[in-house]
């Protein structure tokens, strides 16, 4: 019954929606069960937490971007190594 219902996980690069995506490896499609409630499909992600998980990566990685030349030149004392 699981199987026929799609409730488990699959590889990312399995969902032809998630295939093209630049955050798909750092969601992974999303909840299987989430987007099942959502969208009726386990396999199909449910676009409003796409776009939000988009928004967070990519805000992260400026953030990182900005916060590394301090980690790396030891200037940070929280980061002292």
């Amino acid at each position: 019954k699981i199987r026929g219902e799609g409730f488990y996980s699959r590889n990312v690069d399995d969902n032809s929606i998630c295939r093209n995506c630049w955050a798909k490896y750092l969601c992974g499609g999303g909840c299987f069960a989430l987007n099942k409630m959502k969208t009726g499909k386990s396999s199909e992600p449910y676009n409003y937490l796409c776009d939000v998980l988009k928004i967070y990566w990519e805000e992260l990685i400026k953030l990182y971007i900005q916060v590394y030349p301090e980690i790396v030149g030891g200037n940070n004392p929280n980061f002292n190594w």
